[in-house]
């Protein structure tokens, strides 16, 4: 516990010197960009080498995790401090700052009892959010891959995902107790409803852009 302290201090330092001396990259905010590529390269890489285990990793014991493996989620924890600070900070949106205290709260919540592995599939989340930071740049071809890499892991596989852990779970649902199992269940489902929320403002935008053409 002491060491993956030492590492979730370490990366609160880490984005908070960022956001210090390096606020900007070509104009774009360097410390979620800097976290949305390390998670998303990091999760996809694993998926794309082993799929079964990121659908079942909530089937994977704790203690056959390599410590590399169990430790590199603690930086993605680290950073949902830093979200919800910037969500308060920058005034955004009510479902923005649901989303700030999903991701803030989920951090504690796997420091606690260290199942650090469990975040991966919401680490393939983050995929949408790299392309999501250049939208703003007058190249096409980055709002249709965020549309799908939204639209994909947002609104496809991670509600696919929830659904196996309800189906493979079932039976510890109705009973006392699983506390880590239960709260994570509804805060996949409360970050299910908001990706679809959002999804379907991402059509319904697209939908336009393509009648006006």
């Amino acid at each position: 516990m002491i060491i993956k302290s030492i590492l979730y201090i370490s990366s609160i330092l880490f984005f908070s010197y960022i956001e210090t001396n390096f606020p900007t990259i070509y104009s774009v905010d360097s410390t979620p960009l800097i976290h949305n590529l390390v998670t998303s390269c990091v999760s996809n890489y694993i998926f794309y080498n082993d799929p079964q285990y990121i659908m079942n990793i909530y089937e994977q014991p704790q203690e056959k995790q390599s410590s590399l493996i169990l430790y590199f989620p603690i930086f993605s924890c680290a950073y949902g401090l830093h979200h919800f600070y910037s969500v308060i900070q920058k005034k955004k949106s009510f479902e923005h700052i649901i989303h700030g205290i999903s991701f803030f709260s989920i951090g504690p919540l796997f420091m606690y009892y260290e199942n650090f592995h469990w975040i991966y599939p919401g680490l393939l989340m983050e995929t949408s959010s790299v392309f999501l930071a250049f939208i703003h740049k007058p190249y096409g071809w980055i709002k249709y891959c965020f549309a799908l890499t939204f639209i994909f892991y947002r609104n496809i596989f991670f509600p696919y995902f929830t659904y196996l852990v309800y189906k493979n779970n079932m039976t510890i649902f109705d009973e006392p107790g699983h506390y880590h199992l239960k709260g994570c269940f509804i805060f996949f489902i409360s970050i299910n409803c908001l990706n679809f929320y959002w999804g379907y403002k991402i059509i319904n935008k697209f939908i336009r852009i393509i009648k006006n053409e």
